[in-house]
Parts: structure tokens; C-alpha cells; sequence
């Protein structure tokens, strides 16, 4: 898997970050030349400068919702701060298999009223989004805890996950 990690942002530099995440757009194989097979709709990943092509990422379906990472990433930080309250969220983004799959960690708050060997625990929305057609939009919510001081985290996490269908949305 090709992962390409990126360091913590924090709400001021979400900004920046949102312009840099690959966009994708759905075309018919037609308009590229190729044969027309059913309802299926190619995926082409968008050139990131002006002297790039774009690159084919995926075959899906016609009734394949495409969902753009910068969407999910906008969508989930503007709820954080809507309905908790939290203004500058951490960020952790990961991208990988060349931008079609993206994970967003968020850090919404850590819960310092129960750490009884000084370890806080950290409430964290996950949101894993995938254009290619090979897994399902997820998004759900971790509780994690440092374990010891060389980083191990143990936690729970609760989450729902939804086809890329029409209605996604």
C-alpha cells in the first residue's frame, strides 16, 4: 500500500490542507475514447498541475455516489464545531493507493477527569472515505488511551459505515 502519512494540523491550517487533497470526478468510459459497458462509470483522478494528465483510479458502477475527500474532511470539522463546540480540532490525515483512499483522524476532546496514572483519555472521530469503489464510506468515534510511555493505545470505538450509493449524501 502505498501510504503517504502527513503530520497533525491543527483548524487554522485546514485551510491549506483542503485545496491539496486529490479530486476525482465520475465521467462515462465514452468520453475517453473507450467502449460503453452497461451502466458503468470511470474514475479519473484530477491532474494536481497544469502540465500533469489526469490518471484513471476506478470502474464503478452508475449508481456509485462519488464523494470527495475534501468533502468529508470540511463536513466532519464543520460538525465538530456546530454541534460540539470544538473550534480547532487536531487533524491526522493519511492518504493512500495514490490519493483513492483517505483517513481523517480528528481530536475532539480529551477527557482529563479520568486519568489515574496521569494517561488522559482522547475522544477522536475517524472518517475513512475511498473513491475507488473497493470499500465503504466509515465514520465513527474512538476513545483512545496511552497505555505506557512508548505509545501503545488501547480504546473502544463505535462506528457505521455506508455504501457509495446515490443518497450517500
Amino acid at each position: 500500500m502505498n501510504t503517504i502519512p502527513t503530520p497533525q494540523y491543527n483548524w487554522n491550517d485546514i485551510e491549506t490542507i483542503l485545496p491539496t487533497l486529490p479530486r476525482f470526478r465520475m465521467v462515462s468510459p465514452k468520453m475517453l475514447g473507450l467502449a460503453e459497458c452497461g451502466d458503468q462509470q470511470v474514475i479519473v483522478r484530477e491532474a494536481d498541475k497544469p502540465d500533469e494528465a489526469p490518471a484513471l483510479s476506478a470502474v464503478v458502477s452508475g449508481k456509485y455516489k462519488l464523494l470527495q475527500h475534501a468533502e468529508v474532511l470540511h463536513g466532519a470539522t464543520e460538525w465538530t464545531r456546530k454541534s460540539l463546540g470544538v473550534d480547532k480540532p487536531k487533524v491526522h490525515v493519511s492518504l493512500a493507493d495514490y490519493g483513492r483512499r483517505a483517513e481523517f483522524h480528528i481530536g475532539l476532546a480529551p477527557i482529563s477527569n479520568f486519568a489515574p496514572d496521569g494517561f488522559p483519555i482522547q475522544l477522536n472521530m475517524v472518517c475513512s472515505n475511498s473513491v475507488d469503489g473497493q470499500s465503504s464510506f466509515r465514520m465513527g468515534l474512538r476513545w483512545l488511551r496511552l497505555v505506557c510511555s512508548n505509545g501503545m493505545m488501547a480504546g473502544v470505538s463505535l462506528a457505521s459505515s455506508r455504501a457509495h450509493r446515490r443518497g450517500l449524501g
